[in-house]
Parts: structure tokens; sequence; C-alpha cells
């Protein structure tokens, strides 16, 4: 289950019962939850703007269902320090075909300090369909709804587009961009802001790395490196 981010991450994988050779190297390959007993540790870090660091953990109950739990951020810096907010995700493999991978998810953010409990609610409809012999996939769907607590809240639509290509079987390069937002009558479309992100990864049996930009045609930037390990 892919997960929306404005950190760059840098990311650790242990397997249980999956085995990491057993992990295709090629990110189009790869299902789009986790193996049925991987673990996954990602660290979350942001070197540029807001410092932070953050901690998730996502598990592959079955070969298609896994949950996600993402631990409190640190912000770095002065008025920083833990965040009071957990996340917890539920990833389920809807199609897993040839060319089309479907996966619905459930995404709760639980808030310890003030406010709502309960902040939003979040679906996804995470859609990848490969074509050109695995070499380029077409994403779409993540965070498709959003339903906003409290005062002021309701419900987002969002409708985002990303591109992997496979430059060989172990490097990928990715672009991502929102296409179009609907909230409270308002509609944002990606004629009014271009929002970019941008990322090279290499992967082996074991060990990702990669580089990631985030929100590369704005100025609340973010750069840093993936790294990837499994056992």
């Amino acid at each position: 289950m892919t997960r929306i981010t404005t950190l760059s991450a840098v990311a650790f994988l242990m397997s249980g019962t999956a085995i990491a050779s057993d992990y295709s190297t090629s990110a189009n390959e790869r299902p789009l939850t986790k193996p049925a007993g991987m673990t996954q540790i990602n660290v979350a870090a942001n070197a540029v703007g807001t410092k932070s660091v953050g901690v998730s953990v996502d598990y592959g109950i079955t070969d298609t269902m896994d949950v996600s739990v993402g631990l409190p951020t640190y912000v770095l810096g002065d008025g920083g320090g833990v965040q009071k907010m957990i996340g917890v995700g539920l990833g389920y493999g809807v199609i897993d075909g040839d060319a089309l991978d479907v996966a619905a998810g459930l995404n709760v953010p639980v808030n310890f300090g003030d406010g709502d409990k309960i902040p939003a609610i979040g679906i996804d409809a995470d859609t990848r369909y490969v074509m050109m012999d695995g070499a380029l996939a077409i994403r779409t769907g993540h965070g498709i709804v959003n339903y906003i607590m409290g005062e002021g809240g309701g419900v987002m639509i969002g409708l985002n587009l990303g591109l992997t290509y496979q430059v060989t079987e172990a490097i990928n390069v990715d672009i991502d961009t929102p296409l179009m937002s609907m909230f409270d009558g308002e509609t944002t479309s990606i004629a009014d802001a271009q929002v970019i992100d941008f990322g090279v990864g290499y992967n082996m049996d074991a060990i990702d790395i990669g580089l990631k930009a985030t929100n590369v045609t704005e100025d609340a930037r973010g750069v840093g490196v993936v790294v990837g390990y499994r056992l």
C-alpha cells in the first residue's frame, strides 16, 4: 500500500515469512500490499525546510492485506518536539493482474493532543497499470477521498497521477503530481498549482537505495535519501 508523504524517507525493511530474495527488484512488479509476514520499518527524514524524523511500520497480514502504523513525528528546531499524532492504515489487494493492480486502503490519524481525536479519515483506491512490457507504470487513486472532521470539515476528493519508469530491472524513476482536488465547493487543478515529486531508486535483493525530491516546483521543498534493507 502506497503512502502519502511530504517527507523523504529512509526505509529499513525486515522480512518475516516473506524472504528478501523473493521480493522483486523491479518496482513495477512489486505487489501494492506487503507480502504475508513481511515487516517493513520506515524512517522518514526531511532535510530541507521543516526538519523532521518519523517512524512507521508496515506488516503483511496476508498476501492481499497489510496494516500500517505511523508513530509520532519528531520535529527539529525551535518550537519542535514530538507531535501528538499517530496514523493507522489498512490496505487490501482487490486486483492482482498481469497489467492491472488495485488495492483499497483506509487511513485514520489519531490525535493525542488538543482537538478532535480522529481529525480525518482517508480512503485510497490505489491503481497501477503496467505497459511497455513492464517498463512503465501509471499510478493513481491514492488519497482519493478524505473526510475531514470538525468545524469547517467535509469531504475532500483528490485525483493524482504517478509514473514509474524502469530504466533497468533494478533502477526506476518516479514522477508524481496532483491533478485535481475538490473541497467545500472549490476545485483546484494542475493548471492552478503545479506540484511535482521526483525520485530515483536502485533496488537490490536485500537493499533499496534512492533519492527523492518533493514539491520541486514550490518553495516548500524536501530532499532526502531512501534506503531499504530486507532480511
